[in-house]
């Protein structure tokens, strides 16, 4: 590899981690999700949410009525997502990738028939409480 071309891959490697390293969303208060009185903040957490050809990083929080994904400054789609539980029709866990299957994805479909593909950590136990939000909204 040529001089410049280390340089380059260096640098690039530079901002990636550097960017991973600044202070994380998952920490988001219940004033910077506008929490609402009666609603109660249940869990923040890392996630990415598949968006097209993009994992779109961020945080995944659970409230008593909704599903909120707020990505972090370094994704190209910075949108926030936000998903009242009233609307969701069915949360299932499902497994990401083309040739290892990686076994942390949820599936979170609306009455819509929106789609939303979260991939997180310890998917069970997300799975399960936001199954039990949603039975308790019914």
């Amino acid at each position: 590899m040529r001089s410049s071309q280390r340089n380059i891959s260096a640098l690039l490697i530079a901002i990636l981690v550097t960017s991973c390293q600044t202070p994380s969303r998952s920490a988001l208060s219940q004033e910077e999700l506008r929490i609402g009185s009666g609603e109660e903040l249940l869990v923040t957490q890392p996630a990415n949410l598949r968006r097209g050809w993009e994992a779109v990083g961020g945080a995944l929080s659970i409230t008593s009525q909704r599903l909120l994904f707020q990505p972090h400054h370094f994704n190209i789609q910075k949108s926030p997502e936000e998903i009242r539980l009233a609307d969701v029709a069915r949360v299932v866990p499902i497994d990401y990738g083309l040739i290892y299957k990686s076994k942390n994805g949820v599936l979170v479909e609306l009455r819509s028939g929106v789609r939303y593909k979260f991939v997180v950590n310890d998917r069970k136990k997300l799975v399960d409480m936001i199954r039990a939000q949603v039975e308790r909204i019914r």
